[in-house]
């Protein structure tokens, strides 16, 4: 997996936002997805270097469409788009009439389409549930998409009692699949054995 910015995401925040939201990933891929047998091992580099330029990318547009001009430009113009299976990019998306805060086009390990994009603008300003885990917690969520392929719902949440739900959670879906609790306070660094089975399950197919 690789790591990269927009040039706007890099007029608001520093290398650093971006290298915090990877190792993050990181974190989660390894505290949860890997399981010692080195099947499910996975790589993680930052470019730091490597900016996307907005003047390339929609204006007042889904997130969804402009994640697509993304991974357009990434594939053409960034020499080690091949290299990986899934980018991860941080974005700083002004556009108050979108109302997601990550996009994953879903389709790790294939030729195209296989960003994940995060809008930095919306989510660190949050309050609401994900206000701890913010955009390196998004960034787990949507990199996890990645690896799901459900034609009804890729959001495998574990609420308990406490109101904690792990970061499969999403405010327009929570029939928890794993658990019953359906009011959410907080989202945690977790995520739930379904998640783990269904990543797990997505690579050994693919």
């Amino acid at each position: 997996m690789a790591a990269v910015g927009t040039d706007v995401f890099y007029d608001n925040y520093s290398g650093i936002k971006l290298n915090n939201m990877m190792s993050y990933v990181e974190d989660v891929w390894e505290s949860n997805i890997e399981d010692g047998s080195g099947s499910y091992e996975a790589l993680f580099d930052v470019y730091t270097s490597t900016e996307v330029p907005d003047s390339s990318l929609c204006q007042s547009c889904s997130l969804r469409d402009r994640t697509n001009d993304i991974d357009d430009w990434l594939y053409n113009n960034w020499g080690s788009y091949n290299t990986y299976d899934v980018i991860l990019v941080a974005d700083y998306y002004e556009d108050v009439s979108q109302s997601f805060w990550g996009i994953a086009q879903q389709t790790a390990g294939t030729s195209r389409n296989k960003c994940a994009v995060v809008d930095v603008d919306d989510i660190e300003s949050t309050s609401g549930a994900w206000s701890n885990e913010k955009s390196e917690g998004v960034a787990a969520h949507e990199v996890l998409h990645m690896f799901m392929d459900e034609s009804n719902s890729e959001h495998f949440p574990r609420l308990d009692s406490s109101g904690d739900a792990t970061l499969s959670y999403d405010a327009g879906d929570i029939a928890a699949y794993c658990g019953s609790e359906y009011n959410v306070d907080t989202v945690i660094k977790d995520i739930s054995s379904c998640v783990e089975y269904k990543v797990r399950n997505w690579i050994d197919n693919n």
